[in-house]
């Protein structure tokens, strides 16, 4: 992702974990809960829950991201 970008809301139905490989990343959970990620950090991500991340600083970000799905449900979804 680059400088500004933002995924847009989303959620997921599925566990996934997150490692952070580089650059900084601010998520929006709503209802006033923020948290910043920077490279190194890894974290399990939101479930059942919209929110949206968006690239702060001014390098670009890389995650490496491992879903942990079953058949027949979705991964992600976005908001309408």
């Amino acid at each position: 992702m680059v400088p500004g970008q933002e995924t847009g809301w989303y959620r997921h139905d599925v566990p996934l974990y997150d490692r952070v490989l580089g650059g900084e990343l601010e998520v929006d959970y709503g209802g006033g809960t923020v948290k910043r990620y920077r490279a190194g950090d890894t974290f399990l991500e939101a479930m059942d829950r919209y929110h949206n991340g968006r690239v702060v600083g001014g390098g670009t970000v890389q995650i490496l991201v491992v879903f942990m799905g079953a058949e027949d449900v979705s991964d992600t979804e976005m908001r309408k």
